[in-house]
């Protein structure tokens, strides 16, 4: 799946909530794995107040002291961490800037999309979307609604939703969810939500009934076309809402795997408004394809 994993960390507790699943993923999925326990920051001398100053800082807030302190913070997690094949990085600089041109050396990226701490750390939810906009790897979100405790109890992924709207990024990340499915031995739910619209005339009401059908179809297609997998299918009509959250709870999901809809280019920073919710609200882990 992942050969090397890169797991960006702020300092606070909430940024490391993503241990449990890291874990798991590692063994489970990947013995062999390589995980970068990875930190940046923006130091107290490269703030300017104004063009001609700075902002003076104490022996207790230099660089010097701060890096120091952040190099024995990411030691101290690989050793909470407690598994094999796991290093750490310090950087300077914005954290989503940094944390991208990291990722091109990665095979996927695993980090919290909360947290917030002191001097020196950052506000993952700004962050955790900048990376997810900008990826060109899967990313692994723990979101805030996501018991820490999730992984190690339960041991294993039970059941997989693989949300698709019949565009191409959507037809990738369930293919990424038909492998993981294999490699878990999980129960793999494919859902969509067709938005019904309220207007009651006989246009509306035939048009309402041809989305359901065509996404029946087309559910019932991408099924099919995988023989070494027993795949469930859910058409639900929605009213405002995909419904991915609700259904994933419905289902008592362990994962859910969605494509983040981003483009290549200029366009490689968009990313879907359901993308972002589902990873705001889910209950459970969010695996962002791109």
């Amino acid at each position: 799946m992942s050969n090397k994993i890169l797991v960006p960390l702020d300092g606070s507790p909430l940024s490391e909530s993503v241990f449990p699943w890291l874990k798991f993923l590692a063994q489970k999925l990947e013995p062999e794995a390589q995980i970068r326990l990875f930190r940046t920051f923006e130091p107290p001398s490269t703030v300017y107040l104004l063009p001609e100053l700075s902002i003076p800082t104490s022996n207790a807030l230099s660089d010097e002291y701060l890096g120091g302190m952040i190099l024995e913070y990411l030691q101290s997690c690989a050793s909470k961490l407690g598994v094999e094949n796991v290093d750490t990085e310090m950087t300077i600089g914005e954290p989503a800037s940094e944390i991208l041109a990291h990722s091109e050396k990665a095979d996927m990226v695993v980090m919290a999309s909360h947290g917030r701490g002191g001097l020196g750390r950052w506000l993952l939810g700004s962050v955790a979307t900048k990376v997810i906009r900008g990826a060109t790897v899967p990313v692994f979100v723990v979101g805030g609604h996501v018991l820490a405790s999730d992984a190690s109890d339960s041991g294993t992924v039970k059941r997989i939703v693989a949300p698709v709207d019949s565009s191409e990024a959507s037809e990738r990340s369930f293919a990424k969810a038909c492998e993981l499915a294999r490699q878990f031995g999980a129960e793999l739910h494919l859902y969509a939500g067709v938005n019904q619209l309220e207007m009651q005339s006989q246009v509306i009401i035939d048009a309402n009934r041809a989305g359901v059908v065509f996404f029946q179809d087309y559910l019932a297609g991408l099924a099919d076309a995988v023989s070494d997998l027993d795949i469930i299918c859910t058409v639900k009509q929605t009213h405002g809402i995909s419904g991915i959250v609700e259904f994933a709870d419905e289902m008592e999901a362990d994962l859910i795997v969605m494509g983040s809809h981003g483009k290549g280019g200029l366009r490689r920073w968009l990313i879907g408004g359901e993308t972002e919710k589902t990873i705001h609200f889910a209950t459970c882990p969010v695996l962002v394809t791109h």
